[in-house]
């Protein structure tokens, strides 16, 4: 950038001149990226509403006709609920640094848990009716099990994020977004599906039989679907940083196959091969105490720990731009850098908040947490914008000068308690 005082050049990711210290107008913002127009936008969006409120209903009364006693449902919709929020805070915690519009991430978990799931059970009701008519009733099931359902199901749990690519692509980073995003839909579809298998459960065998499916379910096999969509969401996150074009089309095709793969693997191993294996008189203990452990070990272990992995690159990747972004606002004496240093470790940050409370109280715990909020924005602001990019829409609620002068109150707020 040209300084408008000496005429001498400067990086343009300073707020101020190297030479003569006069203060640099910031950078415009780039022009919106070509793809849908306005019309076509609201057009969609308005169709997905729709179709979000039919589906509701059709949920509904899906769930009802499969669980139709009503002490079988409450007692279903809860065990449901209990493990699918635990998940989900856990899923929101790897989320660390730039953090996703809470209105999205709802969408996300109402595609995974209500959308996907009727297509879902409309698509592998019709595949079952003509599989059972070819190969006979127990083919028939293992066939739409292993082959049908799980190209079926991550499709339409996929389907969510190719709409997020298309419509919210400012609001869709990384890799680690895609994990996110799909491992909330995964959720989402999990608590649904198992409140059905829950509710069947207990029709037929009463509480033990249901305590049994929970634990199943919901502790051995309670990341499986979060897990098969968030491989699914790190292809289409892959595909949203790269640059060459092969990349963009077949790391979503990638994500997809494996999310797919993993999927068949476990219906194939729980309902095909272990019943084959074990005496028909083998209890469902025994398969819990013997078979379960060692099948998510094996199934979900691999995928987990890729994911983990990937999580925490990404991690490390924003906690590089943040270093970078603020490292010239530590140079003009807006943020210390004690704070420099916190902020991008976010360990740290949960251990300045903890002895903010501790020696503070709440009121500095808030205005703390909302300073690292604030200058996480502005970091992630200043790249975007430096990238070429419009920033995320959270990030546009102020300028860089609204950001650094939103940083100086709230120190002084703290420093005057």
């Amino acid at each position: 950038m040209i300084c408008p005082r000496c005429r001498r050049e400067t990086p343009a990711d300073r707020p101020f001149c190297l030479h003569c210290s006069a203060v640099l107008p910031e950078l415009p913002l780039p022009a919106e990226p070509g793809g849908l127009s306005c019309w076509a936008r609201g057009a969609i969006l308005v169709g997905s509403a729709l179709l979000g409120s039919l589906c509701l209903l059709c949920a509904g009364l899906i769930i009802v006709s499969e669980v139709p006693d009503l002490v079988g449902l409450g007692l279903s919709a809860v065990l449901a609920v209990l493990p699918a929020a635990v998940y989900l805070a856990v899923v929101l915690a790897i989320d660390r640094y730039e953090h996703e519009p809470t209105a999205l991430l709802a969408f996300a978990f109402f595609w995974g848990a209500v959308v996907a799931i009727v297509f879902s059970f409309v698509f592998n009701t019709l595949v079952a009716v003509i599989a059972v008519s070819f190969v006979g009733e127990d083919a028939g099931a293992v066939a739409t099990a292993v082959l049908a359902a799980p190209p079926v199901e991550e499709g339409f749990k996929g389907v969510f994020l190719l709409l997020l690519m298309l419509l919210f692509r400012r609001e869709f980073d990384n890799l680690l977004d895609g994990i996110v995003y799909g491992s909330v839909v995964g959720l989402g579809f999990a608590m649904t599906e198992n409140l059905v298998y829950f509710g069947r459960s207990y029709a037929e065998g009463g509480l033990a039989d249901l305590a049994l499916v929970v634990i199943l379910r919901a502790v051995f096999g309670g990341t499986a679907h979060a897990l098969y969509t968030a491989t699914l969401g790190a292809g289409f996150g892959l595909a949203r940083e790269a640059r060459a074009v092969w990349v963009k089309v077949l790391a979503p095709l990638a994500g997809y196959a494996l999310a797919v793969l993993q999927h068949s693997a476990w219906n194939l191993l729980a309902g095909a091969l272990v019943p084959a294996f074990l005496p028909a008189e083998t209890s469902g203990w025994v398969y819990l105490c013997l078979v379960a452990p060692l099948q998510s070990v094996v199934l979900l272990g691999p995928g987990l720990i890729t994911i983990t992995i990937l999580v925490i690159v990404t991690w490390s990747r924003e906690a590089a731009i943040i270093r970078q972004m603020l490292l010239p606002e530590v140079e003009n004496g807006l943020i210390a850098p004690e704070d420099y240093r916190i902020l991008a470790s976010s360990w740290l940050r949960l251990r300045s908040l903890w002895e903010t409370l501790r020696r503070d109280g709440l009121v500095a715990l808030l205005l703390r947490r909302e300073f690292i909020n604030t200058a996480t924005e502005l970091a992630f602001r200043k790249w975007h914008t430096l990238r070429g990019e419009r920033p995320k829409r959270g990030q546009r609620r102020l300028s860089e000068e609204g950001y650094r002068e939103r940083i100086r109150q709230l120190q002084a707020r703290l420093a005057a308690l």
